[in-house]
């Protein structure tokens, strides 16, 4: 499994901060060359290469933004949206990134509620644009200034595993 971190600040205008970006991407080329454009322009990036190990990291930590794959090992992007947003967090940033360019699957992505929806191959100025976008958007509610808000839900540990348990097992 691919696992890299690295963490930089982010600048905009006067205000520096950081956005924590999951990754679920099982082609590490395509993983390593978003995570260099995304640690570059300031993120911080971890990245996972199946849906157990995203719904792990998922469970574990808090992130600011969610980049998915549709077609991964152990499940598949649509039911990862779909999961983060019946059981875990419903205004949490989402991006596909996918070789799926039918528009059925766009659509289908969109009214599941993914927040933007990227063809490969992905372009860099393209795709930290839309990044910043979003990061405008899960800001405050005038798109001031980023966030600085932890994902981390109140969910008692308990529930939160029990939840965990649940997904896991829908993809198997």
């Amino acid at each position: 499994m691919v696992s890299h971190e690295t963490e930089i600040h982010y600048r905009v205008g006067q205000t520096e901060y950081k956005m924590r970006v999951l990754i679920l991407e099982d082609d590490q080329d395509q993983a390593l060359l978003l995570q260099a454009w995304l640690t570059r322009d300031g993120h911080r990036c971890h990245i996972v290469e199946s849906g157990t190990a995203f719904l792990k990291a998922f469970g574990q930590e808090s992130f600011d933004l969610v980049m998915l794959d549709w077609m991964v090992p152990k499940g598949n992007g649509m039911e990862i949206l779909q999961s983060i947003r019946k059981h875990f967090n419903s205004t949490l940033p989402v991006v596909f990134v996918t070789q799926r360019q039918a528009e059925e699957d766009i659509v289908a992505a969109l009214e599941n509620r993914a927040d933007d929806y990227m063809v490969k191959p992905l372009r860099e100025a393209e795709t930290l644009a839309r990044v910043k976008a979003l990061a405008r958007r899960s800001g405050d509610q005038t798109g001031s200034q980023p966030s600085k808000r932890s994902t981390i839900l109140p969910i008692p540990l308990m529930r939160l595993n029990m939840r965990l348990e649940l997904m896991v097992s829908c993809l198997k």
